[in-house]
């Protein structure tokens, strides 16, 4: 694997993948993994898309460097950026704070978003409080600390409640969804952060198609690989054939 900086005014963003993956005319497959992500959580996605130029990217400051700023806003912004210099027809799957991230690209050669249970509000990670509590409590990095807050709006004694609901407002790019299984539904660690009102708020938007994995928890690619990877071969298939 190669990791190669994309360089924007807000600061860089790191893409890796095999080097072929950064030239050849291979559609381009961008991945953005969760916050705090493991760095291989997607690594077998390009064995299991060899059509595909698979680039992973990750949050800022997980793996790579941060930017100006610890806001999903940020984010997309540098994001659409790097995505714009890779000059050929991208698909963008986004994973939870990732997903986020990609239903604010605006880059013009993303053609389709695979979104895997996205943050919309906060209010569905009540189950995780813990855990956030638990690595503040082992002294993170500052810049850890900031996002937790920022972006999630939990520190040590304050829990406040963030919603980016607005970021549906500007979305044209065709969307596939994809959710975990409502908590009662599965028996996942870690289940679907999507609350019931956000899952109708996104079914109800014009460029979204939703669908519920059945069984899965929040993390969709490890629970339903099989889905995601037919919800990126429906954008895919066509930017091979030449018939999008």
């Amino acid at each position: 694997m190669e990791t190669r900086a994309f360089e924007t005014s807000l600061g860089p963003i790191w893409l890796r993948g095999e080097p072929a993956a950064f030239d050849d005319d291979r559609p381009v497959v961008v991945v953005i993994a969760g916050a705090f992500a493991p760095i291989d959580a997607f690594d077998l996605l390009p064995q299991r898309l060899p059509q595909a130029a698979v680039l992973q990217g990750h949050i800022p400051g997980n793996h790579c460097p941060n930017l100006t700023a610890n806001t999903p806003g940020v984010f997309m912004a540098a994001y659409s950026s790097a995505i714009a210099q890779l000059g050929r027809p991208t698909v963008v799957c986004g994973a939870s704070l990732g997903g986020l991230v990609a239903m604010g690209l605006r880059a013009p050669n993303v053609r389709g978003l695979v979104v895997l249970d996205p943050l919309i509000r906060t209010s569905g990670l009540a189950y995780a409080l813990p855990e956030f509590r638990a690595a503040l409590a082992r002294r993170p990095p500052q810049d850890a600390v900031d996002l937790i807050w920022t972006v999630f709006g939990i520190s040590a004694d304050t829990v406040e409640t963030r919603s980016y609901a607005g970021v549906l407002d500007g979305l044209r790019t065709p969307t596939l969804c994809l959710f975990g299984a409502p908590p009662d539904e599965t028996t996942a660690l870690e289940p679907s952060i999507v609350t019931e009102a956000d899952r109708a708020l996104l079914a109800a938007h014009p460029a979204i198609r939703t669908q519920v994995a059945p069984g899965a928890g929040h993390h969709l690619h490890v629970d339903a690989p099989q889905l995601v990877l037919s919800a990126l071969r429906f954008f895919l298939d066509p930017l091979i054939a030449g018939t999008a």
